[in-house]
């Protein structure tokens, strides 16, 4: 799967094109970093904008499982 979320990027695919199923974490992450790269603006607002747009069109049990477990790690 790593070489897949890797591809996403690299050939520009949208993430509108992604079957939902293969919406993963990693993904959503990789287009965040990707988006702020690409996109480099002084304008938070913009930025934020952005971020949002695309964590948005992820499932939102996908960006909350990793949100817990990536949290409640540094506890265990």
């Amino acid at each position: 799967m790593a070489d897949f979320e890797t591809r996403v990027l690299e050939n520009g695919l949208l993430i509108e094109e992604i079957p939902v199923e293969l919406r993963t974490e990693k993904i959503c992450i990789n287009a965040l970093k990707w988006g702020l790269k690409i996109y480099k603006t002084n304008d938070y607002k913009h930025q934020r904008e952005m971020c949002f747009r695309i964590m948005n069109s992820f499932p939102k049990e996908i960006l909350l499982t990793g949100f817990v477990v990536g949290h409640l790690s540094q506890f265990a």
